[in-house]
């Protein structure tokens, strides 16, 4: 077995709800992937609309002290694993009081997992640090019904080829941040993308509560020296369903809720195109009313939730909204990876047709605005020979 699976970090206990920690990574090896656990308990009442991965604003591994491998939050990082592998890394989104709620973090260095032919080999560098910046207060402040002061639970897993294993890699992929700025109701955002190195993916990611794929950003395309050549151009709804068929992408995504009549969910499905609720409760039959849920109304990745009671005793009596918040066991489906698309320099089979942007005095990619009030942002993959 060439690639270790190895803690980096194992049940490390966080008694700071917001910093940003730093580990040394291996000296030696070549690093195929880490996987970054984290996981935070739900306050005891409950602790709604908060997944883990929102309060984690930036993972990095810097190299020699400024140069940077990685750079990208916990969303963007599991939504791009969620198209190379085509489901969603390990995880529990959870509203319950008291729930331990996780996301799992992939870093990949390498095209796939123990990947050869590209990965990280850290005996180029003098040194290798990780860094992770977290608030558990992003979303809400921790206390009842937010996460759990001090809950902060952190395994770091790591897989790597030891020296004497080590494959003769060709070099690694850096995925790095390059634009995050909010959406204008109309006109063209050009983004003057890096040269020098080989591209092989652009991850392109546009969230607005309540609002469908493809509304705030319709179109891209990678326009080569004002407009010398377009290599490529597409509407955002038939790339995400291109995507879809590429990557062979699950789009369920389970969540637990806590939710009462009228109370919006996300889903983070970007458009909904199918969900299953399974609502959790006991009662005395012949006794206590009946608590039914289910979709009042949607709107974009988001589900409104109509709940109502029917009269459990042997008098009559209309249905009544209920007030009550209850657990609701969800399997929301999109189309694709919500809220993001993913422009592949590859085959299916991984095997590689890069976009060799040394070649060119200048690349943008151009993103046609359809709505204001859009959060996007734009990450690069490129391949770096060392």
């Amino acid at each position: 077995m060439r690639f270790h699976r190895e803690f980096l970090k194992k049940g490390i206990s966080l008694s700071s709800d917001s910093q940003t920690l730093i580990y040394d990574l291996p000296k030696s090896g070549v690093l195929s992937g880490i996987f970054i656990r984290f996981q935070a308990t739900n306050g005891a009442t409950s602790n709604q609309d908060n997944p883990v991965f929102k309060n984690i604003s930036k993972i990095e591994v810097i190299a020699n002290g400024s140069e940077v491998i990685v750079s990208a939050n916990a969303e963007d990082l599991i939504k791009i694993y969620h198209f190379l592998e085509g489901v969603r890394p390990p995880e529990l989104i959870s509203e319950v009081g008291g729930a331990k709620q996780f996301n799992v973090i992939p870093i990949l260095f390498g095209r796939f997992l123990k990947d050869e032919e590209y990965g990280l080999d850290c005996s180029k560098f003098t040194s290798l640090d990780l860094r992770i910046t977290y608030d558990l207060e992003t979303v809400r402040s921790c206390g009842t019904t937010g996460f759990v002061s001090g809950s902060g639970v952190l395994d770091i897993i790591q897989y790597r080829a030891p020296k004497e294993k080590a494959p003769a890699v060709k070099g690694f992929i850096k995925t790095h941040e390059i634009k995050s700025f909010t959406t204008a109701a109309s006109g063209d955002k050009d983004i003057e993308l890096p040269l020098g190195h080989p591209y092989m993916g652009l991850y392109v990611y546009c969230y607005e509560s309540g609002v469908a794929d493809g509304t705030d950003i319709t179109e891209l395309k990678i326009d080569v020296e004002d407009g010398t050549l377009i290599p490529f151009t597409a509407k955002w709804q038939e790339l995400q369903e291109e995507n879809a068929k590429f990557f062979r992408v699950d789009p369920k995504i389970e969540i637990v809720a806590f939710k009462t009549n009228d109370d919006t969910l996300e889903t983070w499905t970007g458009t909904l195109k199918n969900c299953v609720l399974t609502l959790s409760h006991s009662l005395t039959i012949g006794t206590d009313d009946t608590p039914h849920y289910v979709v009042k109304s949607v709107s974009g990745g988001q589900i409104t939730f109509q709940g109502y009671l029917i009269e459990g005793s042997g008098s009559w009596s209309a249905n009544s909204a209920d007030t009550t918040d209850r657990t609701i066991y969800v399997v929301a489906e999109g189309y694709s990876v919500g809220n993001a698309v993913y422009i592949p320099f590859f085959k299916e089979d991984r095997t590689l047709e890069t976009f060799e942007s040394g070649k060119y005095s200048k690349v943008e990619l151009v993103l046609t605005q359809g709505g204001a009030g859009g959060a996007c942002r734009v990450v690069l993959q490129e391949l770096i020979a060392k």
